[in-house]
C-alpha cells in the first residue's frame, strides 16, 4: 500500500491540470451527456449513481459549468499551479469516439518529477477511445511518455507529499485496477523501491470503484506541528488491506478519520490537497468528525461538485499532478495544444498562479 521514495526534491515544478468549463458551442451542440448514464459505464459502487442511472438523469451543463468555475476559483485562491484545458472540439471527439469521461484526467496517466508520465490503457470499453487524445496531449506538452500494456486507472493510485519531501503512495486493486498492474504502477513511481515496501489496497467489491472514493492522506503544518489525517471508508476496504493501512497511520502518526457509506457516496474523500489546505466536493455529516478534520488543516474550502460526484469522481479525479523543468509559457503551450488537432483554439489554454 506505501511506497517511501524521494518525491519530490530534486524534481520540477508542479502544476495541477484540470478542464475548463465548455465553451458554448460544446455545451449547446451536446448539453454534458448526450447520451445520459447507465449503470454499466459508470459501476455500481456508488448509490448516487445507481439512482441517477435508474432515473435516466443527464445532468446539467450549466449547474457543471458553475461548479467548475468554483473549482477553478478555488485552486486560484488556494496558490495552486494550475493549468486549465479546454475541451476538445465536439466534433473531433464525436470522430474519436470520446466521450465526457475524458475529464476524469486521474485515470489515464500517474506523473513522475522528472516529466516522465506513465499511460494507462482503459479496461472500460467507452473508455478506450482516449488513449489517442492522450498520448498526443501530453506527448504535446513535452512529457516523456511510457506505456503500460494492461488496464489500470489512475484513481486506484492516491499519493501523499510530505513536507521533507517524501512521497507515499496508496494504490490498489479493483474491479477495473489488477495486482499486476499496481505492481506496474509503483515501479515508475520509485523504480528504486523494493517490492517489501509495496503493498495493495483491496477496494471491497461494490464499495467504490477505485481507492481515491475510500480514501485520502492529508498533511498539513499546524502551529509548527505536523500533522497526518487518514480520511478513510473503512468498510471499503478489504480486511487485510484495513490492517495495512493502519500500520501506515502508525508510522506516520495518523489520525484515522472513519468516513460513513453516505459520505463516502458523496466522494468526501475526492479533494484536492495544498500545502495543508483541503478543497473539497462535500462535508463530513457529523459535526464533531468535521470539526476535527478542520483542526488539523491550514484552511478547508468546500465546493459542491454535485454533477461529477453523481457519475463517480469529483476533485481529485478531475485532476493531475504534473512537473516541468522551468516556468510553462502559455502562450508556447497553446500553440503546442492547438497543433494536436483536438482543439478549436476558441478557448486558449489558462495558466493560473504561474511560477
Amino acid at each position: 500500500m506505501s511506497v517511501n521514495s524521494g518525491y519530490p526534491n530534486g524534481g520540477g515544478l508542479k502544476y495541477l491540470i484540470t478542464f475548463g468549463e465548455p465553451d458554448d458551442k460544446t455545451a449547446e451542440a451536446i448539453g454534458y451527456w448526450p447520451s445520459g448514464i447507465n449503470s454499466e459505464r459508470v459501476g455500481k459502487g456508488n448509490p448516487q449513481m445507481a439512482e441517477a442511472s435508474e432515473s435516466g438523469w443527464t445532468g446539467d451543463v450549466e449547474v457543471r459549468r458553475a461548479e467548475t468555475r468554483n473549482f477553478i476559483k478555488a485552486l486560484v485562491q488556494a496558490g495552486v499551479p494550475t493549468i486549465e484545458l479546454p475541451y476538445p472540439d465536439h466534433e473531433v471527439m464525436i470522430e474519436g469516439g470520446l466521450t465526457y469521461d475524458l475529464e476524469f484526467l486521474r485515470d489515464q496517466v500517474v506523473s513522475r518529477p522528472d516529466g516522465s508520465v506513465l499511460l494507462f490503457p482503459m479496461g472500460t470499453p467507452h473508455r478506450m477511445p482516449e488513449k489517442p487524445f492522450v498520448e498526443s496531449v501530453y506527448g504535446a506538452m513535452g512529457f516523456k511518455i511510457e506505456h503500460l500494456n494492461i488496464p489500470h486507472e489512475g484513481g486506484n493510485i492516491v499519493r501523499l507529499f510530505m513536507p521533507d519531501g517524501t512521497m507515499w503512495a496508496f494504490s490498489g486493486t479493483s474491479s477495473r485496477t489488477s495486482y499486476r498492474a499496481l505492481q506496474a504502477g509503483f515501479k515508475f513511481m520509485a523504480p528504486d523501491t523494493g517490492r517489501e515496501n509495496q503493498t495493495s489496497i483491496g477496494v471491497r467489491k461494490g464499495r467504490a470503484l477505485h481507492v481515491d472514493c475510500i480514501f485520502k492522506p492529508l498533511v498539513a503544518t499546524v502551529d509548527d506541528k505536523e500533522l497526518v489525517t487518514f480520511l478513510a471508508y473503512l468498510e471499503g476496504f478489504s480486511r487485510n488491506s484495513r490492517q495495512r493501512m493502519e500500520r501506515a497511520a502508525h508510522y506516520l502518526k495518523a489520525e484515522i478519520i472513519e468516513v460513513s457509506a453516505d459520505d463516502a457516496a458523496r466522494l468526501v474523500t475526492n479533494g484536492v490537497l495544498h500545502d495543508g489546505h483541503l478543497i473539497n466536493p462535500a462535508i463530513l455529516s457529523d459535526q464533531k468528525k468535521q470539526a476535527l478534520l478542520e483542526s488539523r488543516l491550514r484552511g478547508f474550502t468546500h465546493v459542491p461538485s454535485s454533477q461529477t460526484a453523481t457519475v463517480g469522481g469529483a476533485f481529485h479525479c478531475l485532476t493531475q499532478e504534473l512537473w516541468y523543468p522551468h516556468p510553462i509559457d502559455q502562450k508556447d503551450m497553446n500553440e503546442r495544444l492547438m497543433s494536436t488537432g483536438y482543439f478549436t483554439g476558441r478557448t486558449p489554454v489558462k495558466i493560473h498562479n504561474n511560477y
